[in-house]
């Protein structure tokens, strides 16, 4: 099988059909939606599961207790038969050419560890505002990145990978550690700049996926929360800071991708002389892309590097 796109649900039932009829049309006979419902109590289950009677590429997992968007999408991967995956929460869309545009840059470059792309926000508190293009990377054609380069890319740039756009191959998920659940929000973002890092990085300048702002949804409960946010936070540093993960702290921190951590928790990590050396580079990449902005007409990378 081709591509499995995982989706963890909870309670998410009014926004299921649209969601799930944006992913059917998308998906070949090779392709397979894997729905983990998380012990809902409305009726997701039923809605799933009508989809999934009709549909040979629908499969329903229920779990019988509440266990998080992590583990539940933990256990869809141990489900899953594609060899690239693709996680998507329950209530976004996804836009026309999600599929075939990731799977081509996939496809064409089979050493590229993961692909992603732009996307758009609606905010269901003004239903009637436009949607806002989240532009990633100021370029034009999509690019291809290896480890190094895509290094480079975090450093000088506020790129990141959006979740919601990303596909992978599960044998990277699997063998960089699936979705650790005491990161809460933070799981995906940690696993899939991870496989960055060490496998390389496509990016697709068009928004492909719409990803909804929802103060009821699990990441904005989390981000909200102070306290849960705090703990996230310090759970992610405690874990890059194991004597076993010191090849990967030095990843995230040559690629400064700790920043917003250190932001938020700089009281706290300047009592901690074992991260003094992430803050030492949060200032370094502070300072040097200043003085790149002020004083060097160079490009702060070279965009155009290995385009696909």
């Amino acid at each position: 099988m081709r591509l499995s796109i995982i989706m963890p649900n909870y309670n998410h039932g009014q926004f299921l059909r649209s969601r799930i009829e944006s992913i059917l049309e998308q998906l070949t006979d090779e392709d397979e939606l894997v729905v983990v419902d998380d012990a809902s109590t409305d009726e997701s289950a039923s809605i799933i599961g009508k989809y999934a009677s009709k549909d040979s590429r629908v499969r329903l997992i229920q779990n019988g207790q509440n266990m998080g968007p992590a583990k539940s999408a933990n256990i869809a991967i141990e489900h899953a038969k594609g060899e690239y995956v693709a996680w998507l929460a329950s209530d976004d869309i996804m836009l026309p050419g999600f599929v075939k545009q990731n799977m081509a840059i996939l496809q064409k470059n089979p050493k590229i560890g993961i692909v992603c792309s732009s996307f758009v926000e609606w905010d269901d508190r003004f239903p009637s505002e436009t949607v806002q293009y989240e532009p990633q990377l100021n370029v034009d054609n999509p690019q291809v990145f290896s480890p190094s380069i895509i290094t480079q890319v975090f450093w000088n740039t506020n790129f990141w990978i959006p979740g919601n756009t990303a596909i992978t191959k599960r044998s990277h998920i699997l063998k960089y550690g699936l979705f650790n659940s005491s990161f809460g929000h933070l799981c995906d973002w940690f696993l899939f700049h991870t496989i960055a890092l060490y496998e390389g990085a496509a990016y697709i300048p068009s928004p492909l996926a719409l990803f909804r702002k929802n103060n009821q949804s699990y990441s904005s409960q989390s981000r909200n929360h102070l306290v849960k946010k705090r703990m996230i936070e310090k759970n992610v540093i405690d874990y890059i800071s194991l004597p076993e993960n010191k090849e990967l702290r030095r990843r995230f921190k040559q690629a400064g991708l700790f920043r917003f951590i250190i932001r938020n928790e700089l009281i706290q990590l300047l009592k901690n002389p074992r991260s003094w050396d992430l803050l030492l580079s949060f200032l370094h990449r502070g300072i040097s892309r200043k003085f790149k902005k002020t004083y060097s007409k160079e490009k702060l990378y070279d965009i155009n590097h290995n385009p696909a």
